[in-house]
């Protein structure tokens, strides 16, 4: 079916580019982490991005519309409310982005960033 190829080369072109536009941000940035042996650089949380990005994405198909096309069900409402999924969505982005930042791996910052 054309939507679900559609909505499956979405998915395939954000998977390829989050990583190159995060490993082109963080030289940019030139941000240190909080661990003082880290090599890399912290800004933006890669982790808090790809969380962003794919729930959003999943959620998304969770709209009524989509999921209608997706599942060729026309009649049959989205398995999630509106509410719910924002609350899903903002859920994940603040338990990723806590623990980065207790597991001393970013600052609140660089979640926020990775989160935008």
């Amino acid at each position: 079916d054309d939507n679900v190829r559609r909505v499956t080369a979405v998915f395939a072109a954000v998977a390829v580019a989050l990583p190159l536009v995060e490993a082109a941000l963080k030289p940019w940035f030139h941000r240190a982490r909080p661990l003082l042996n880290a090599h890399t650089f912290s800004f933006p949380s890669g982790h808090v991005a790809g969380c962003a990005v794919t729930v959003g994405l999943l959620l998304f198909v969770m709209l009524d519309p989509t999921w209608r096309a997706v599942t060729g069900r026309i009649h049959e409402d989205a398995p999630m409310t509106r509410g719910a999924r924002t609350a899903a969505w903002f859920a994940c982005i603040w338990a990723t982005s806590v623990g980065r930042v207790f597991a001393d791996r970013h600052w609140l910052s660089d979640t926020m960033g990775g989160a935008a």
